[in-house]
């Protein structure tokens, strides 16, 4: 998670407590390999990350909702549930219709 500070961007490591005050967010991304387990390495054995802001954050997932094991991570009760609400076709257009 990153401050902008005079124009520069700086990393932060404690609790946020207000997203607004954040420039953007670095993010490791989980690929979906079956129902609701994901995989955080590609086919070449890479790590993806991104950047956003953090008004691109849809659903913040509680952590007793994920089981992340080496690169894998498992999604389990209330998250699973969230994931496959925002994975149905029409909530996913509903969402890019309003941005």
């Amino acid at each position: 998670m990153y401050y902008e500070v005079y124009n520069y961007h700086s990393y932060h490591v404690g609790e946020i407590t207000d997203l607004d005050n954040l420039s953007y967010i670095t993010l490791h991304v989980f690929l979906p390999i079956h129902h609701n387990i994901f995989s955080g390495l590609t086919n070449e054995k890479s790590k993806i990350f991104t950047h956003h802001q953090p008004d691109n954050i849809v659903y913040h997932l509680e952590n007793k909702d994920v089981i992340i094991s080496e690169n894998s991570l498992n999604l389990k009760g209330f998250g699973k549930v969230i994931y496959n609400y925002f994975n149905c076709d029409n909530i996913k257009e509903a969402i890019v219709k309003d941005h």
